[in-house]
């Protein structure tokens, strides 16, 4: 996982996919 302090790009990632899907839903 990402160290203390940084931010996930995973999660952030995920998020802005989850956004996308219910943007062109």
């Amino acid at each position: 996982k990402s160290a203390p302090g940084q931010p996930n790009i995973e999660d952030l990632s995920n998020l802005l996919k989850l956004i996308h899907k219910n943007i062109e839903a």
